[in-house]
């Protein structure tokens, strides 16, 4: 299911407000790959289609973190 969601939308939630906890640590995690690799989710708007889905960015972020020499500093 989360896969599906726009990562950028995902992005700009706070994770310290969220009631749901692995929302909430899924939201940390997207954040901690983006500082770690400097990647932005691709597409401008939000809910609208082209953008880039949430397992779309986890699989880029990852494949830049490798690429990097960086995958222990994005470990879950």
């Amino acid at each position: 299911l989360m896969s599906e969601e726009p990562v950028r939308g995902m992005l700009e939630m706070n994770e310290a407000n969220l009631e749901d906890e692995n929302i909430g640590r899924l939201v940390s995690y997207l954040h901690k790959l983006q500082n770690v690799t400097g990647l932005e989710p691709k597409g401008k708007l939000l809910f609208l289609r082209g953008q880039e889905s949430t397992g779309d960015y986890i699989e880029r972020a990852l494949q830049r973190a490798a690429e990097m020499g960086v995958l222990d500093k994005v470990r879950a």
